[in-house]
């Protein structure tokens, strides 16, 4: 089990720490969103070389891969996805409810032109509901196991005791899950162009929020929902995006008045992004907005199968009587009249 080599999220990343998280996804659709274990699982004999004769149809056995892990804290499924890179299979996916799930690895997977070795990607992750958030949850990785499906079939007598074959990763690895979304929070402009940030969140909520387990503890920030905080740690190159290109983010039902003309992936936790207004439907114009975010990112609580998030934006005229900042960064003048607020006295 040596060549087993544990990494995480989609760049395969092998360094840990106490802050080292992945998104909840569904790892049918898209299985580089998890934790991994990938590597080869290899037939050593006495001397710690590889047996050649280990194979299918010669001395080969069934073989079952034993992953050990923490318990579940919720009711949400946590799942893996196992595949021989060696072979062209369609992995299903399989719910580990406990704390062990068991793999089955038959013979058939030792083919005799890799000699006594199986190259394997095994994925974990919680499974993920597009309408239903949960709260962060810590998992505990400690071994990962091979053993013979049948014990008396891999057993031998060597130096007058007797001998199984079996193999054993300590992994002995944390990994915070979190879910996650992108939001853009309602944003006023004036005139035809806006600029925004689309933030990288996760959601904790109600007393079972363990806010110690955000990358910000207890200084973790919210935009404009107590539930969902910034993952200031979430890099685009490695953890998702809001829409990979200006196409990606437009106007809902594809009406096309206002479009995307730039967008800025930054450093981490934000996206820069820059609408103009085409005026056809003159001032203010409302109007509602969609991004096609990576998969695990998309949440909307009404819609299981969206594809997409959802904004508001408005654009005010720059003669308008409207004063005031919008909810980003973003400079904004003032140019409405000034108003005194009156009361009656009785």
């Amino acid at each position: 089990m040596g060549g087993v080599i544990p990494s995480h999220g989609q760049n395969n990343d092998t360094i840990f720490n106490s802050k080292t998280f992945i998104y909840m996804a569904d790892i049918a659709q898209t299985p580089n969103m998890s934790f991994h274990l990938n590597g080869n699982i290899d037939a050593v004999g006495f001397k710690g070389t590889r047996m050649s004769n280990f194979t299918k149809n010669c001395y080969a056995e069934d073989f079952t891969l034993t992953i050990n892990k923490s318990a579940n804290l919720g009711v949400i499924s946590y799942q893996y996805r196992f595949e021989n890179n060696d072979t062209d299979p369609t992995p299903g996916v399989t719910n580990i409810n406990g704390t062990t799930g068991l793999i089955a690895l038959s013979k058939d997977n030792f083919i005799k032109a890799n000699n006594g070795r199986v190259n394997t990607t095994l994925n974990l992750n919680f499974e993920r509901n597009t309408s239903i958030a949960i709260n962060p949850e810590v998992v505990t990785f400690s071994k990962y196991d091979a053993n013979c499906t049948v014990p008396s079939e891999c057993s031998m007598n060597v130096d007058l005791a007797v001998k199984s074959t079996s193999g054993s990763l300590n992994l002995d690895q944390n990994i915070t899950h979190y879910y996650g979304r992108t939001h853009l929070p309602r944003n006023r402009f004036v005139g035809q162009t806006g600029e925004a940030l689309i933030y990288y969140e996760v959601f904790c909520d109600g007393i079972q929020c363990d806010k110690t387990l955000l990358q910000n503890d207890l200084n973790s920030t919210t935009t404009d929902d107590p539930r969902w905080f910034r993952n200031e740690s979430h890099y685009t190159y490695r953890d998702g995006n809001a829409g990979f290109d200006t196409t990606q983010i437009s106007q809902k039902n594809t009406a096309g008045f206002v479009v995307t003309t730039a967008l800025d992936e930054n450093t981490t936790d934000t996206t820069n992004v820059v609408f103009q207004y085409d005026e056809t439907h003159d001032y203010p114009y409302k109007t509602t907005m969609q991004n096609k975010a990576s998969e695990w990112l998309i949440y909307n609580k009404y819609k299981a199968d969206a594809t997409a998030n959802e904004f508001e934006i408005e654009f005010v005229n720059e003669s308008s009587t409207w004063a005031g900042k919008t909810q980003t960064d973003n400079k904004t003048e003032e140019r409405g009249s000034k108003k005194t607020n009156r009361r009656s006295m009785w």
